[in-house]
């Protein structure tokens, strides 16, 4: 257990030290005061794109849209720690997680930064994140919206019950139970219910050394803080048909955490969104097939920024 610690955090040190040339690191505090860490890098005068990870993960989650120098040479990229992740505060009580916290730390990061109408870009939980700073702040500081697997729900329905598991294997199955043991305060429990977690987020393993990292970082959201996101789990019907923003939707159809029927479903609410399929690809598109998501970004870039 000594090796593979040692090992892992030996992982995180190179990974960081990778990044410490080219990307620049602030705390910023959120409107109730917990700091959140932001990164940025690309160019500084360039259009903004705002990177919003998905539940339990990191800002880590997008390198290699950071570190892409295509994009760095186009756009100014930022991305953060969302409150209870990462090297970001870790508030106490389950009220400190509810939708006008996870908006307001959105809106906390545009404007401390300084961010001129960005494009959001949110993965996972991410989505329900972006959705939330729809509702609490609009949509004229912003100009756009990417959901990849977003697990964010205008039907009324949860992520979770629109996921469809009556295709899952018995091997599957059990994996989502042990996902259970995430929200346990038994750390050994918790780093089981963890790796299967992260084991589950692609098609195909990711490479070993991705792993060890996403591992770590998953491990920095408490349990305690996971509980209190399931518990204030919410959806968004009330902008069901509202979003007027131009809107990207991209899901993998082999997607085991956030099946793919929810966003074929959200497209159906958002008016004029555009639904990309990845063949074959899971939970993290942006990890699995980088150059393929990282062109139809761009892509979707180059027309917000023409017709902005």
């Amino acid at each position: 257990m000594r090796t593979i610690f040692i090992s892992i955090v030996s992982t995180m040190v190179l990974s960081w030290a990778a990044h410490a040339s080219d990307w620049t690191y602030q705390s910023i505090a959120a409107a109730d005061g917990v700091p959140l860490v932001v990164a940025e890098t690309g160019n500084p005068t360039g259009p903004a794109i705002l990177f919003i990870h998905g539940f339990s993960q990191s800002l880590l989650s997008w390198k290699l849209q950071l570190d892409d120098p295509d994009l760095q040479a186009k756009y100014r990229m930022v991305a953060l720690d969302l409150r209870g992740h990462g090297a970001s505060g870790k508030p106490w009580t389950a009220d400190d997680y509810e939708s006008r916290d996870w908006g307001g730390d959105i809106a906390a990061v545009i404007t401390s930064k300084g961010l001129i109408k960005p494009v959001l870009v949110g993965w996972s939980f991410g989505g329900s994140v972006m959705t939330a700073y729809l509702r609490h702040h609009g949509m004229n500081d912003v100009s756009g919206l990417i959901f990849a697997a977003g697990a964010m729900s205008l039907t009324g329905e949860t992520a979770a019950s629109m996921s469809d598991n009556s295709d899952m294997t018995p091997e599957q199955k059990e994996m989502m139970d042990r996902m259970g043991r995430m929200m346990s305060s038994d750390i050994a429990k918790n780093l089981d219910g963890t790796s299967a977690f992260v084991g589950s987020l692609s098609a195909e393993p990711l490479d070993e050394a991705t792993q060890q990292e996403a591992l770590v970082y998953n491990m920095m959201l408490p349990a305690y803080a996971r509980l209190a996101m399931f518990a204030n789990q919410t959806t968004y019907e009330d902008l069901a048909g509202k979003i007027t923003l131009p809107t990207l939707l991209i899901h993998g159809d082999a997607d085991a955490v956030v099946n793919i029927a929810a966003s074929v479903a959200n497209q159906d609410l958002i008016p004029g969104s555009e639904l990309l399929r990845y063949e074959g690809i899971g939970h993290a598109p942006f990890l699995e097939d980088p150059a393929r998501f990282n062109k139809d970004l761009a892509m979707f870039m180059d027309r917000v920024t023409a017709s902005e």
